[in-house]
């Protein structure tokens, strides 16, 4: 069985708990930018990631050239769905449970 590191499973139960609070996403979006993964997020790692992920996705079977996607858990920067539309998926709908989709942030990363 699979077990994540202990640092992300804090993190996760960190998020799970802000969430229920008053204002919760907004101090989980603050713990983020100053001491989490926002901190020095790397847009052009991200993107290389996703084109890597097409790649296997082709070499295994599936066109994304077309497709029509799903990608679930949007978080802050929704750069999966970026990186399918950017592989030539025609439609990528991307769902997440909590509204953490922050627009400001990523016009910020992409003027960098």
């Amino acid at each position: 069985m699979l077990r994540c590191p202990d640092a992300l499973e804090s993190e996760g139960h960190v998020a799970a708990r802000l969430r229920f609070l008053p204002g919760g996403t907004p101090v989980y979006d603050l713990l983020q930018r100053t001491m989490g993964g926002l901190r020095r997020f790397d847009v052009m790692r991200k993107l290389a990631f996703q084109r890597n992920l097409c790649a296997l996705m082709v070499e295994h079977g599936f066109r994304p050239r077309g497709a029509r996607l799903v990608e679930v858990g949007t978080g802050w920067i929704p750069l999966d769905a970026v990186g399918f539309w950017m592989c030539g998926a025609a439609r990528v709908v991307t769902l997440d449970l909590n509204r953490l989709l922050d627009v400001r942030l990523l016009g910020a990363l992409w003027r960098r």
